[in-house]
């Protein structure tokens, strides 16, 4: 979900009104700048409390995206057992800060990841030439990976701005 959500660069909403014929259905998405599944999950999460007669077709074809959100879902209401994010108050902006949760997230993931590997290859040239023994190499490299565990621990807390 994390991914997902990190990955969404751009959310689009419109609500309009339009004269239909029985049960509207997404012929067709066409987006600019952003994937046709973000565009229609975002919409989608816009629309779900609608009663507007285009607003389930949109949420119809949404289903099975890789990022379900649920507005103002309290307790277990299916809304919220279905959902991959679910946002507790009626407040659409919270969907783009659950997208810069997002992002920090994986940052922070992406960061850790790289600083392990970069000691480790540092760490392997060391003991390649015969600096380090391999008993001392081998608790050096624990080491590191516990480093890079605690760095990764800061997408715990985030930047102030991403305070839900």
């Amino acid at each position: 979900v994390l991914e997902a959500l990190g990955s969404a660069s751009t959310a689009a909403f419109d609500k309009t009104g339009t004269l239909t014929y029985g049960r509207p259905t997404v012929a067709k998405v066409r987006a600019v700048g952003v994937s046709e599944d973000e565009l229609l999950a975002v919409a989608a999460a816009a629309e779900q409390f609608s009663s507007h007669v285009l607003a389930l077709g949109v949420i119809e074809a949404a289903e099975g995206l890789s990022f379900p959100v649920a507005m103002g879902a309290r307790g277990d209401t299916e809304a919220s057992e279905a959902a991959d994010v679910v946002i507790t108050r009626d407040d659409i902006s919270r969907v783009g800060k659950a997208v810069d949760i997002g992002r920090w997230t994986l940052a922070v993931a992406k960061s850790a990841i790289w600083i392990g590997i970069i000691l480790s290859l540092v760490l392997m040239g060391f003991a390649f030439f015969g600096f380090i023994p391999a008993v001392v190499g081998a608790l050096l490299q624990e080491v590191i990976d516990l480093a890079a565990i605690v760095y990764a621990l800061r997408a715990l807390k985030g930047p102030e701005r991403f305070k839900v």
